[in-house]
């Protein structure tokens, strides 16, 4: 990836997975790189893996960098707080990965939409196939992805394609992937927000 970043002379950014312990030295060394952001996958990991990260996401909130999470069903009830009392900016994947049998009452969800209060949560349109159940177009999230568009606004939203669909259920296309997404929203500048607004100011691109 860094390599990557390196030879894409300004038109990639990064966010790395990094060790629970990892310094500041060693943060602003891959932030000097490119990177944006570290990673914490909760979904995979759980949450007892990253019972001594609070102090990492505090240290990248005093570089700047945001902390991207991944959780699933309601992991989000016990992480928000934690999160948002880091001070760090934050990127929550996958829609947050909700239990969509449960609807949007359901408390994982629902501490997710409360983050949006904080204005330093920013949410990924992304990862159907990790939760809707229900094959392309996955209807049965449609309603999880308005909630998140309404709730936290396009300028607190992106778009992701989830490439290169790890543990993907089903073939995925980014064409199929980007005519969902504009069903689902349906707003041209919404879109515009969602597609280049938000990664632009999150991830820190120029021009």
């Amino acid at each position: 990836m860094l390599d990557a970043i390196r030879r894409g002379a300004g038109r990639f950014k990064g966010i790395a997975v990094v060790t629970n312990d990892a310094s500041i030295s060693q943060l602003q060394d891959l932030q000097g790189q490119g990177v944006v952001g570290i990673a914490l996958n909760m979904a995979l990991l759980e949450m007892s893996f990253y019972a001594d990260a609070d102090a990492l996401c505090e240290r990248a909130a005093a570089l700047g960098l945001f902390v991207q999470v991944q959780v699933k069903g309601d992991q989000m009830v016990a992480l928000a707080p934690r999160l948002l009392g880091s001070g760090a900016r934050i990127l929550i994947d996958h829609h947050g990965r909700p239990d969509v049998a449960r609807g949007l009452a359901n408390p994982g969800f629902q501490a997710l939409l409360g983050m949006a209060e904080s204005g330093r949560c920013n949410v990924k349109l992304s990862g159907f196939d990790k939760f809707a159940g229900d094959p392309y177009p996955f209807s049965n999230a449609l309603p999880f992805t308005e909630a998140l568009v309404s709730t936290f606004g396009p300028a607190h939203c992106m778009w992701a394609s989830d490439w290169p669909h790890v543990r993907a259920i089903q073939r995925l296309d980014y064409g199929a992937l980007l005519r969902l997404f504009e069903s689902s929203v349906p707003s041209e500048e919404a879109r515009r927000a969602i597609l280049f607004e938000t990664p632009k100011r999150l991830f820190g691109f120029v021009g």
